[in-house]
């Protein structure tokens, strides 16, 4: 007897619940007919990486960078990402060795040019030159595209401010 209820209430159970999911695929409008529910779409995360040197007159500079996620919006860029960027070289004006860290990454933005990619990321930074003292609040912004090929140069502009 036990285990004829319990199928019974098994089966009561399972039917509750096709109809439950029938009643949540299909609702009507107020015209009475039948509309199927739209599923959400769940929101995109985005990971962009990079990182490489360049060897401007013969003093190697080093850079790396990484965003993830963050609220894309019309203009094409992504707000608030969960990233950093740094960048170790040589100060244009003074060759001496300049140090740049991310302290909050604004936006970031991922275009398809020519055969490859194109990543800007950009923020506020602070940063060392020489031995002078840490600086804050600079703004950066990095521009890095990728050759896409092995005949096609990969280029980057890290520009502070």
């Amino acid at each position: 007897m036990k285990h004829k209820l319990s199928g019974i209430c098994l089966i009561i159970l399972t039917l509750a619940a096709a109809f439950s999911a029938l009643n949540f695929a299909l609702a009507t409008t107020s015209t009475g007919q039948a509309t199927t529910m739209q599923p959400s779409i769940a929101p995109q995360i985005v990971l962009t990486t990079g990182n490489g040197w360049i060897n401007p007159a013969t003093k190697r500079d080093d850079f790396s960078f990484f965003a993830k996620g963050g609220a894309l919006k019309n203009d094409g860029w992504r707000y608030n990402p969960n990233a950093q960027a740094s960048f170790t070289g040589r100060d244009f004006k003074t060759n001496l060795v300049i140090q740049v860290w991310s302290t909050k990454v604004w936006r970031n933005r991922i275009d398809s040019v020519d055969t490859g990619k194109r990543v800007a990321i950009a923020g506020t930074a602070t940063n060392k030159i020489g031995q002078q003292d840490v600086r804050s609040n600079w703004w950066f912004r990095i521009t890095a595209k990728d050759g896409g090929d092995s005949t096609t140069k990969e280029k980057v502009i890290v520009q502070l401010w």
